[in-house]
């Protein structure tokens, strides 16, 4: 409960921010595939450079978590238009478990539930269809680092406390469909 009012703070804290710059508001549509609920709002803090902020959250798959992604974007061209390159960080909490990944298979008859942080680097481009609506690409590579207790997926028996596991590889994989003002 306490995460989701700081999120919503945030969202209102930077939205005031951005009330007398061009700001836009966006839902990132992989995400959406994957049943996870997001928004994010974006603002004008000078003609090349936008501030980016998003959160997203999961309750209801075995892939639970609540994340915020801030960012700093520098626009090649005008902001809110082309390329750009940006610096984002990367917090949350997570539960996840049974279920198995390709490149992780410690999912698969444990539960992990902790909270990550980390920051990376991200390239993306924005299409204007007109004045008000848009399209938005992003990659990002980065780090993050997650500290986790483990539990027994089916009898939820705690099995290991305190562990850690450090990550280098995609952080961010957006398609976003956006609304400016």
């Amino acid at each position: 409960m306490k995460a989701k009012a700081i999120i919503v703070a945030l969202f209102a804290f930077f939205g005031a921010m951005g009330a007398q710059a061009q700001t836009a508001v966006k839902s990132n549509l992989v995400y959406d595939l994957t049943a996870t609920l997001n928004a994010g709002v974006e603002f004008a803090v000078a003609p090349k450079w936008t501030v980016d902020v998003s959160a997203n959250i999961n309750q209801w798959t075995k892939w639970k978590h609540l994340m915020v992604q801030p960012e700093a974007r520098y626009w090649l061209g005008n902001a809110f238009s082309g390329t750009f390159v940006g610096a984002h960080l990367i917090a949350g909490l997570g539960n996840a478990g049974g279920f198995s990944m390709p490149i992780y298979d410690g999912f698969k008859d444990n539960r992990s539930k902790g909270s990550f942080f980390g920051l990376g680097i991200g390239c993306g481009y924005a299409y204007n269809f007109n004045e008000k609506w848009g399209l938005e690409g992003e990659l990002g590579l980065g780090y993050i680092h997650f500290g986790y207790d483990k539990y027994d997926v089916d009898t939820d028996v705690l099995l290991a406390e305190d562990q850690s596991k450090s990550y280098f590889g995609p952080t961010k994989a957006a398609i976003s469909l956006v609304y400016h003002f």
